[in-house]
């Protein structure tokens, strides 16, 4: 049986792994209950990523904001509040029971879709593993 530790570290990894294809060096925080589990660097940017997994299904006309926020706002809050210097960037990486993930910058909700770091396109590979 595959514990929520389990699920939660493979999907850090997962993200992480994202973040290397695309030319980042990344670094987990295992164990952590921080504001972050997964930082990713390069030479402009550094990204602070929270991971979360849920048994809970994105419903078909509920957006991703509106699930993150409803479900996740006290770690959008923690990260949120961070200061950070300018090239620093907050992001929430959520993977849904129906195997849909996503990752979105926290301080983006309210800008423009077409803004939003989708490494992949709009989610992962068919949202599978």
């Amino acid at each position: 049986m595959v514990t929520n530790y389990e699920t939660g570290r493979r999907f850090e990894y997962w993200v992480a792994n994202i973040f290397n294809k695309q030319g980042y060096v990344t670094a987990r925080s295992a164990g952590s209950h921080g504001a972050w589990d997964v930082i990713a660097i390069n030479k402009e940017k550094i990204l602070l990523i929270q991971c979360k997994t849920t048994k809970r299904k994105l419903k078909p006309r509920e957006i991703i904001e509106v699930a993150m926020q409803k479900y996740f706002s006290k770690d959008i809050k923690k990260l949120q509040a961070l200061e950070v210097p300018s090239n620093v960037e907050k992001y929430m990486a959520i993977k849904f029971a129906d195997g849909e993930k996503y990752i979105e910058r926290v301080d983006m909700f309210r800008a423009e879709k077409d803004e939003r770091f989708y490494p992949w396109g709009k989610h992962a590979e068919g949202g599978k593993e």
